[in-house]
C-alpha cells in the first residue's frame, strides 16, 4: 500500500478538522506534542507512519455521523 505524501500544513488542517489538539493527537500516535508540532510547522513531508495516522483520522472524520448529517 502506497501512502500519499502529506505536508505539515495539510497535517495540521486534518488535525484541526477532526477537532484534536496536538496533545490529544500525540497521545493517539504515541509521539510527543513537540514532535507533532514539528511535523506540522515545517513545510516538509510528514514521516510515512505518521502520515498514515493523519489519513486514518481524516477518513474517520469524513465518515462520522456528525459529518454525514451536516
Amino acid at each position: 500500500m502506497e501512502i500519499t505524501p502529506l505536508l505539515g500544513e495539510q497535517a495540521a488542517a486534518i488535525r484541526k478538522r477532526c477537532g484534536l489538539t496536538q496533545t490529544e493527537l500525540s497521545a493517539l500516535v504515541e509521539r510527543s506534542r513537540a514532535q507533532i508540532a514539528r511535523y506540522e510547522k515545517n513545510g516538509e513531508q510528514v514521516p510515512s507512519l505518521i502520515a498514515l495516522a493523519y489519513r486514518g483520522l481524516e477518513s474517520l472524520y469524513r465518515h462520522s455521523p456528525d459529518q454525514q448529517s451536516g
